[in-house]
């Protein structure tokens, strides 16, 4: 691995602990403005998203590869992409040593950030990548 990607990769691993700290603020924040305990995604009513997946170690790469390999991994139909493409790829870190499907979506969807809007949607069984049009 080079100088540079390993750089990427642990700018990408900070994100990951960042956004997720953020989540458990707002977590915090909700518990203590209503009283009442936040209630995360039933995943349990989508078996396909919690499935235990192990796609090795980590996954450093670009998000369209990585995208169709969990789709053809976890069962889906084949993933689709709208918008055009950034000139850019969109680069990702995600742990993916046995993880859910749903935690390494949400992980790839963090990731993306604003480049990207990464969504399953059930009626299909599959995973829609939409960029935005500037």
């Amino acid at each position: 691995m080079s100088p540079v990607e390993e750089r990427i990769s642990a700018l990408a691993e900070v994100m990951v602990e960042r956004a997720n700290r953020v989540e458990q603020l707002k977590k915090a924040q909700y518990l203590n403005l209503t009283g009442n305990s936040f209630q995360t995604s039933e995943i349990d009513y989508l078996p396909i998203l919690n499935q235990h997946k192990n796609l090795g170690k980590n996954y450093i790469g670009n998000l369209e590869p990585f995208i169709k390999r969990l789709s053809v991994v976890a069962g889906m139909e084949a993933p689709r992409f709208i918008g055009p493409k950034p000139s850019i790829d969109i680069t990702l870190n995600i742990d993916t040593d046995y993880k859910t499907v749903y935690s390494m979506l949400e992980q790839a969807g963090t990731l993306a950030g604003s480049r990207a809007d990464v969504v399953y949607k059930a009626a299909e069984n599959l995973i829609e990548v939409k960029y935005p049009t500037r």
